[in-house]
């Protein structure tokens, strides 16, 4: 008995090293779209912001940097929304393996209380 319950407290380390990996790689890719998302939001501040202070006897506007500014505005924006669907795409891609390890990590502890249980009550029959 003392084997089995050795034996399942290695297997919750492994399983438990494996969660944490998990979870570390899916907080990973949660912060990198959290960052995605930061700079699409500055960018687009700064697009509003220019935009309200454009007139349209400015020389910005008038030597069209204007209009090129916008374009890469644009160009950036679409860079970085597609970076943002490949990191959302390893989020959804990666829920099921943290799922599986989350469970894992659950099976093999309730495995070793029910070990744990067993071999108490195999001592308090010996007693």
């Amino acid at each position: 008995m003392k084997a089995r319950v050795s034996d399942l407290r290695g297997l919750l380390r492994l399983a438990g090293a494996q969660l944490q990996a998990e979870r570390a790689r899916m907080g990973r890719l949660a912060a990198e779209a959290e960052r995605i998302r930061a700079r699409l939001a500055a960018i687009e501040a700064d697009r509003r912001a220019q935009l309200v202070d454009l007139r349209a006897d400015d020389i910005f506007v008038r030597s069209g940097a204007a209009l090129d500014w916008q374009r890469w505005i644009d160009a950036r924006k679409a860079l970085l929304t597609r970076d943002l669907a490949r990191v959302r795409a390893g989020i959804e891609e990666g829920r099921p393996a943290l799922a599986r390890a989350v469970g894992r990590e659950h099976a093999v502890r309730a495995l070793l209380d029910e070990a744990g249980a067993e071999a108490r009550r195999a001592r308090s029959r010996r007693d």
